[in-house]
């Protein structure tokens, strides 16, 4: 649909989306997972810091995959 700088040249007129949005994960401030991002902090070496969202920001992503 976005080819020929979307200009459908009249061969389409809609389209359909097959994939839908994400699974629901819940709500971010649901106590449990306080536990799975402290772990995480854990993990990638961040437990340390002072700001341990900052330092998961310059985790790599191998690191953070692995955590």
């Amino acid at each position: 649909m976005l080819a020929n700088g979307g200009n459908p040249e009249d061969l389409f007129r809609a389209g359909f989306m097959q994939s839908g949005s994400p699974a629901p994960v819940g709500f971010v401030d649901e106590p449990e997972l306080q536990g799975t991002y402290n772990q995480i902090v854990q993990d990638t070496g961040c437990g340390g810091s002072n700001d341990s969202l900052s330092c998961l920001r310059t985790v790599p992503v191998y690191v953070l995959k692995a955590a």
